[in-house]
């Protein structure tokens, strides 16, 4: 069951559709007030800056609780996965009593408990078996996949949601890895993530899901990620040879695999840039561009051409000169695309869907 009021954090959604309407001219000032001040909800949520201090806070905190269980026990513990998993299981005590006592909603509180009690449970499991092993591998993600699934379920984060999925493709792949070979286990590795990414943009498109939306859409950028770390030549080969234990499978590999894994690497980040230049996807545009960055890296890691300063110096005047041409070209719109802010779509934004009769009656009230 999810730790929040469902209804209070629809209204949160609301609120902010009304600010983007309001701030688009789709609202006059006074609906916005009315609206805005109907939308009320009893959950704490502050702004970025005190969000940040109470975030650094909690870090301070808890890591110093860690440090002085530690200096009680005398840092002679049995086992370092159980003080791991116990203190994990504390910060998830912590993270329950702020938010079922204090309605803490994105405070920066219950953020850094919430990424302290997965790390920290994530790492207990996995240094609790011995590497290598194919059941500890499997029990190990298996039990990473259960527990921030169901963060993500009860706390309705994206964050937990990043690190299920990052959890479901591992354990996928070690299971696979049970009844296939090493070179099977990638290509499906993209299917999986393919697939985990088509069915969360169809759940985006098809109807709004004001509480699990950001959830929805950690998964999708995640699997997105994925879906091109697949098969990069760098990941590929650290994974099969760090985590599987077999030889680096693109370095060691045939002509056909490494040309496959090349072309997979360098080719993916210029699809997602077209994908989503012509979908108008600003997410595919920007990890496309991200990951173009990194394909030069993993390429420069496994052939040196220049030398670092000269290609630092080219690559820098090559994004200038390309950043400067498009912002000119683009100062008058050029098929749908402009460099000037242009207002969100009345359909992108939601509105009538969210003038339900229950908000308006509370915010006439």
């Amino acid at each position: 069951m999810i730790a929040y009021n469902k209804e209070w954090l629809r209204l949160l959604y609301a609120r902010g559709q009304y600010t983007d309407a309001y701030a688009e001219g789709y609202l006059s000032a006074e609906q916005y007030k009315t609206l805005y001040n109907g939308t009320g909800t009893g959950l704490y949520t502050p702004n970025i800056f005190i969000r940040i201090g109470m975030g650094l806070l909690t870090v301070v905190i808890t890591v110093f609780g860690i440090a002085l269980l530690g200096l009680l026990s005398g840092f002679d513990f049995d086992s370092i996965a159980g003080f791991l998993i116990f203190y994990a299981l504390l910060c998830y005590g912590a993270l329950e009593l702020i938010v079922n006592t204090k309605r803490h909603y994105n405070s920066g509180v219950d953020n850094v408990l919430l990424f302290f009690t997965m790390i920290l449970f994530v790492s207990g499991v996995r240094s609790g078996f011995n590497a290598h092993s194919a059941a500890g591998d499997l029990l190990a993600s298996g039990l990473s996949v259960m527990y921030c699934s169901y963060l993500a379920y009860r706390f309705a984060d994206a964050m937990a949601a990043a690190f299920a999925v990052l959890s479901g493709v591992v354990f996928v792949l070690f299971l696979l890895h049970l009844f296939l070979p090493t070179a099977a286990l990638f290509p499906a590795a993209m299917l999986l993530c393919w697939a985990i990414y088509t069915w969360c943009t169809r759940l985006l498109a098809a109807a709004s899901r004001p509480v699990y939306d950001f959830v929805l859409r950690g998964i999708a950028l995640t699997a997105l990620v994925l879906l091109y770390l697949s098969g990069n030549v760098y990941t590929v080969d650290v994974f099969s040879n760090e985590l599987i234990g077999d030889a680096p499978l693109v370095t060691a590999g045939n002509t056909l695999t490494r040309a496959f894994y090349w072309a997979w690497t360098l080719a993916v980040p210029a699809v997602y840039i077209l994908a989503g230049v012509r979908r108008k996807n600003i997410v595919l545009i920007r990890t496309g561009v991200i990951f173009l960055a990194v394909a030069v890296i993993t390429f420069r890691a496994y052939h040196s051409l220049l030398s670092a300063e000269v290609a630092m110096i080219l690559g820098g005047s090559l994004l200038l000169l390309t950043s400067t041409v498009l912002i000119r070209l683009l100062r008058q719109p050029q098929k749908g695309f402009t460099f000037a802010e242009t207002p969100k779509a009345p359909a992108e934004l939601n509105v009538e869907d969210l003038l339900t009769e229950k908000i308006i009656t509370r915010a006439t009230q």
